[in-house]
């Protein structure tokens, strides 16, 4: 609680320091808009099945739209703590239905809202909870706030959208949630079929530099000559790495008799190997040339299939590159693996960790 209460004050901390650098540098310019503010353009659906908002308010209900305009000359940290409760303060309204993978309503779901309030004069959480009905449909208001995170619960079923958090601020106006009761925010739950036995992943390798394939077998958790389930390609410019020489590098994965694909922050809400969509192979390029980036490592998720589809696995690669020739590389593994042939990842619905 202290920790958390000491980010909420340092949130509030940067918010108002921005606030005043921009109403100084505003002040000889335009001074705050009169006119209305326009409805933001709807944002379609993303991966996660989350429907987003229209871009009208709901009729008769508080409309977060209307931004409250200032009533002092802005320039002082006082003026930016007088504003910041106008545009952080906003009616909290929610409407939401659940549906598990085959559309299907979740109805007698516990809802738990989490209002985040960040005012200049208050930081905190403030929770709100309901059951979903027999449609899956919910709703959530009362009070006001900068943000709502919704957790649905119900036993025999996991969370399964990605997207659970929803601002009101007015300091995102192109992603500010607009709540409407005729189009509720879809938030895909999964009904669990039974879990099966499952290989936890967990494994560090050291090895030195070659450009020769490296292949890693996540069951025998080993470096194998043959098969596996992954293979590594490393290229890297000869010479020392330093800030002074960032010289490129990158690193070519493989499955072994299957593919993999980015698994895009999806790990923890996917309880099912995709059955389609896989690569054969996934390069990750450091370079100072764009539009790379260069780094000395990187981390990254994926969902791979290996082993003619023996082997279903939630897998997060993390690399570090050797800076000097005679340095280790640095390889880890991290996540669980399906080894009977079966997309089911039930038994571990964790995000992927790597060590």
């Amino acid at each position: 609680m202290n920790a958390r209460r000491k980010l909420l004050w340092a949130g509030t901390g940067v918010v108002l320091l921005i606030l005043l650098l921009y109403f100084r540098t505003r002040r000889a310019e335009t001074p705050w808009p009169s006119s209305e503010p326009t409805a933001q353009a709807p944002r379609g659906q993303n991966d996660g099945g989350v429907a987003s908002p229209p871009a009208s308010p709901l009729q008769g209900a508080p409309n977060p739209s209307a931004i409250p305009r200032p009533t002092v000359a802005p320039g002082t940290k006082e003026d930016a703590r007088k504003l910041l409760p106008q545009l952080n303060d906003v009616p909290i309204v929610f409407y939401g239905r659940l549906v598990d993978q085959f559309g299907a309503p979740v109805p007698d779901a516990e809802i738990t809202g989490s209002i985040i309030v960040d005012n200049g004069a208050i930081q905190g959480t403030r929770r709100l909870t309901t059951v979903s009905d027999v449609n899956g449909r919910f709703q959530l208001s009362g009070g006001k706030g900068e943000s709502l995170g919704v957790m649905p619960r119900k036993l025999g079923y996991g969370l399964a959208a990605a997207a659970t958090e929803f601002k009101y601020s007015h300091f995102y106006p192109e992603s500010r949630h607009i709540p409407d009761a005729s189009k509720p925010v879809v938030l895909k739950m999964w009904k669990l079929q039974g879990a099966e036995p499952l290989l936890k992943v967990n494994q560090e390798y050291k090895v030195q530099y070659t450009d020769a394939p490296l292949r890693f077998d996540l069951i025998a958790q080993t470096v194998v000559s043959n098969g596996g389930d992954i293979v590594m390609r490393v290229t890297r410019s000869p010479g020392v790495f330093s800030s002074g020489n960032r010289a490129d590098w990158s690193v070519r994965i493989e499955a072994v008799e299957g593919g993999l694909m980015d698994s895009a922050g999806l790990e923890g809400t996917t309880y099912w190997a995709p059955e389609t969509g896989y690569q054969p192979s996934a390069t990750l390029t450091m370079s100072t040339n764009p539009p790379h980036k260069w780094f000395d490592g990187f981390s990254q998720g994926f969902f791979v299939r290996s082993r003619n589809g023996q082997v279903y696995s939630k897998l997060g690669v993390a690399f570090s590159i050797n800076r000097r020739p005679e340095d280790f590389m640095i390889v880890n593994f991290g996540g669980v693996a399906n080894t009977n042939s079966s997309r089911n990842w039930e038994g571990d619905a964790n995000t992927l960790k790597v060590q």
